[in-house]
């Protein structure tokens, strides 16, 4: 908390309107938007689609110039965070405006590069698990097969807990199994784990 307060003092400041989980539209110098749940970057993050139809998306979606930049980047809960991008995705506006960064046309298209991106990050994690490893050594491997090293300690923590993210979705879908020896978890990789269809995930976008 004390770091957080360190880092991000600038931006710390009142919420002039506070959005409840089922809230579905907020009305603003006179101008009504509507509100879209999408939680997943983060607990509690929301979309807003203007009166006059253009999607303010937020961290739901990434510009594909930074996919193809990023080496990971923070999710909270990738299995919200993947219904999110679908739900995202069917909503008919005349564009979307991405917070990193850049104004789109097509949502669809938008939510396909970003969850192929997603499931690549997925893959990646897999192919460091050579053999069953606790979270440190699946962390260790990852920071040196990727370069992940530098910065302040605050950014590689951060770091740290984007790739446990990784690792809770691995559990949630069933690609590693658990088991704690003497007080440390250790992570195995299922036989077939890797494989992935990627392709039914964007079928109905």
């Amino acid at each position: 908390y004390h770091i957080i307060q360190q880092v991000f003092a600038h931006d710390l400041f009142s919420a002039d309107h506070l959005i409840g989980v089922d809230q579905t539209s907020v009305t603003v110098g006179g101008a009504t938007f509507r509100v879209v749940q999408t939680p997943g970057h983060s607990v509690s993050h929301v979309a807003f689609v203007t009166p006059d139809n253009v999607c303010y998306a937020g961290d739901v979606f990434s510009s594909p110039d930074l996919l193809s930049k990023a080496r990971v980047l923070y999710t909270f809960c990738y299995a919200e965070d993947l219904k999110s991008k679908k739900r995202l995705a069917r909503e008919q506006c005349d564009c979307f405006v991405v917070a990193h960064r850049g104004v789109f046309s097509d949502g669809a298209e938008l939510a396909r590069a970003n969850i192929r991106y997603l499931y690549e990050r997925v893959e990646l994690m897999l192919k460091y698990m050579d053999r069953p490893m606790s979270r440190e050594e699946i962390y260790r491997a990852l920071f040196l097969g990727l370069g992940l090293h530098g910065g302040s300690p605050w950014k590689e923590s951060n770091t740290v807990n984007m790739l446990g993210s990784l690792i809770e979705f691995l559990q949630t879908t069933r690609r590693v199994t658990t088991e704690c020896r003497d007080g440390v978890f250790v992570y195995t990789k299922v036989p077939g784990a890797e494989q992935w269809d990627i392709e039914s995930e964007l079928l109905d976008l």
